[in-house]
């Protein structure tokens, strides 16, 4: 069988750009909403983007990840985008949409230079319509921007070589090869595997000379001369990685090494059955076993693997293949389940010899070097296309959203409600329970952080807290709306609170359970609940300047600038024993902006003038969201051990910041009184 190279197809200008057209349509659709958040990856990249947008621009960022680092090339360019058009589920995605698009033109001007037009419409629609790269371009990641830049390497390196489907032997030119090592560097500034273009321009290389090919000889000088570009705009790269080589690419390969020997045939198995059999388990990378390719593009890419080893001495099958093997080295020399994001390098020579796969099928079924043959070649590639485009539509859009893994990896739930809160206009403000209020992995982000990022306008008016310990009621109880930020958060919420809220009416909402959000007006309860509270006792602390302890306050109080006690209750005439707990439910109204650090706490004291026995230091609520006349309610728990000594006790209150540790004084009027309040006193027997 012998390859033939057809004549240029006139009408492969309006399929390419319909091609495009369709690649841009499924990778646009719905793209607020799907996914329906962010997972911890394109977190990770979003936080990398907001320190670059603090002026903070590094070759490598320490994100916590024991492999290694995280390149900032695209954390960069992240940030110049979205501080130009803002932030949100849309706008982070923007850059790697447009990526996937570029990719989709690179692929077929790559594949068409290599093995010619049918080619590389073939090549583009399978990138265009495979399930894997379209996930990529809707997701805030770098590994979206490292696929058009390894795609632009090949298209560059094949130019400056001056490679078809064979090599001219003509001069080299300067700016070819400039570029060669300018996109060398940028692929490693993107991506850890990015350090592999290196090897695969020096293996192409050598293997050019090895096989006789008639190349300039110039071409050596000139490549030496693409190296000193590279290593020139690598310096800071190269300077970083010698100062942190925790960081580095070369670190992330070690990390990942496979244990032994058995791992490592392991790992290899693993990695080429995923192109055909079974795929990256990762809901975030793919539909959960899942292949790369389907049925189709897996025979395809046979023949085109087939056809490339037999050819292999031909310099544009020896490049596709020599791109193959170097890039699944990552996804081979590694330990665990597949990674779709390890091959990212591989993924342009996979497309590459689809597209080779379809012109081979092509030439047998339909003599394609014949004009009728042409037309019916593309109608059953149009066929086929659209088929395929039919069966991932539906894997993406319907199928994929379902699949288990899926809201949990991105944080659905809370997506959804961003999209929610997006769209609705109404002036009401917000008030959401959460579990995750402050999250205690540095490297995941509480929800009211995951919000903001999620959210495409900047909202004063949302408020948290954790429903358990405390709860944020806006506007003085007024009409609001109230949501779950997860589903255990609701059937977790104080049985304090649920007065409240059973009080609320739910809202239908789209993607989210009933009752996840509620429309909730209270005023007229929080008003009457407010005249019961101030006729509770409260004292001024001993050491106020000029007030007798035994005098009384008068509810309400004001604590430091915009922040008042409004009362507290606490079960009367109860005695406590030994173990019990002291529960004690505060009430606080914001008059203006808290203190973003602002924690209230409780003593208990054997009498007024000593240290405190036992105390709770707590805030369940975000202080930094809280506006004029919210009204916050506060539950502290204080255990008595099970040896606490009988007697009278004394409880006070007051409220400080944690970053120093300073007390909010408190006021009468206008005149300070100290800096705590003490309640009714409390019985241990």
């Amino acid at each position: 069988m012998s390859l033939k190279v057809h004549r240029p197809l006139k009408s492969q200008l309006p399929l390419i750009l319909l091609i495009l057209l369709v690649a841009a349509a499924i990778r646009i659709a719905d793209l607020t909403r799907l996914p329906p958040g962010f997972n911890d990856d394109e977190i990770r990249g979003i936080q990398v983007a907001e320190t670059t947008q603090q002026g903070v621009v590094a070759s490598l960022y320490n994100v916590g990840d024991p492999a290694g680092g995280y390149e900032g090339l695209y954390p960069t360019l992240q940030g110049i985008l979205t501080s130009l058009i803002g932030d949100g589920l849309l706008c982070y995605r923007i850059l790697s949409m447009w990526c996937g698009l570029i990719s989709v033109a690179l692929m077929y001007a790559l594949a068409r230079r290599l093995f010619g037009h049918f080619a590389g419409l073939g090549a583009a629609v399978a990138l265009a319509v495979t399930f894997w790269p379209v996930l990529l371009s809707r997701s805030a990641i770098r590994e979206a921007l490292l696929l058009p830049l390894v795609l632009a390497l090949l298209l560059i390196m094949a130019r400056a070589l001056h490679l078809s489907r064979k090599i001219e032997p003509e001069a080299p030119m300067t700016a070819p090869y400039t570029m060669l090592g300018v996109l060398m560097v940028m692929t490693i500034y993107t991506h850890w595997t990015g350090i592999l273009t290196v090897p695969l321009v020096v293996v192409f290389l050598i293997y050019l000379i090895a096989t006789h090919q008639p190349i300039s000889r110039r071409v050596l000088s000139f490549t030496g001369f693409a190296f000193l570009v590279a290593i020139i705009l690598g310096i800071p790269y190269l300077t970083f990685s010698l100062r942190a080589p925790a960081l580095s690419a070369l670190h992330v390969f070690w990390a990942n090494r496979p244990e032994n020997v058995v791992s490592l045939l392991n790992s290899t198995a693993r990695t080429v059955g995923s192109l055909f059999l079974a795929g990256d388990p990762l809901p975030q990378h793919n539909m959960p076993g899942s292949p790369l390719i389907g049925p189709l593009g897996s025979v395809l890419l046979l023949i085109g693997l087939l056809t490339a080893i037999r050819r292999w001495r031909w310099p544009n099958m020896a490049l596709v293949l020599l791109t193959l093997l170097i890039g699944l080295l990552p996804g081979l020399w590694s330990r665990g389940e597949p990674n779709f994001t390890y091959t990212i390098l591989a993924l342009p020579a996979i497309m590459a010899l689809v597209g080779l796969g379809a012109l081979v099928a092509a030439q047998q079924a339909f003599k394609l070097n014949n004009l009728t043959g042409n037309g019916r070649a593309l109608l059953a590639g149009a066929a086929i296309a659209a088929v395929s485009l039919y069966f991932t539509s539906t894997a993406l859009f319907q199928q994929w959203p379902r699949s288990q893994g899926v809201d949990q990896a991105y944080y659905g739930r809370l997506g959804r409600l961003a999209a929610y809160l997006d769209r609705n206009h109404d002036g009401l403000t917000t008030s959401i329970c959460t579990l995750n209020l402050t999250s205690a992995d540095s490297r995941k982000p509480s929800d009211p952080a995951l919000l903001d990022l999620m959210l495409h306008r900047r909202s004063p008016d949302v408020r948290f807290s954790n429903c358990l310990t405390a709860l944020v009621l806006t506007r003085g109880g007024g009409l609001q709306r109230f949501a779950f930020a997860d589903r255990e958060a609701a059937k977790a919420a104080s049985p304090l609170f649920r007065f409240w809220l059973d009080k609320g009416q739910p809202v239908p909402t789209d993607g989210l359970a009933p009752g996840t959000v509620l429309i909730l007006n209270v005023e007229k309860e929080l008003a009457d609940l407010a005249g019961k509270l101030t006729l509770g006792h409260v004292e001024w602390a001993p050491e106020s300047v000029g007030v007798p302890s035994s005098t009384r306050a008068t509810l309400p109080v004001r604590m430091g600038g915009y922040l008042t006690f409004e009362g507290y209750q606490l079960p009367a005439g109860s005695a406590y024993r030994p173990g019990d707990t002291v529960a004690l439910v505060t009430y606080w109204r914001a008059d203006g902006p808290q203190e973003p650090d602002l924690r209230v706490f409780a003593h208990i004291l054997r009498n007024p003038f000593t240290e405190p026995i036992l105390q709770n230091d707590v805030l369940s609520v975000e202080a930094s969201r809280l506006r004029d006349r919210d009204v916050f309610m506060q539950i502290i728990s204080i255990p008595l051990p099970p040896d606490f000594p009988a007697g009278e006790y004394h409880l006070s209150i007051g409220a400080y910041r944690s970053s120093d540790e300073t007390r909010l004084p408190v006021y009468d009027a206008n005149d300070e009184h100290g800096d705590r309040l003490f309640l009714d006193t409390i019985n241990v027997e």
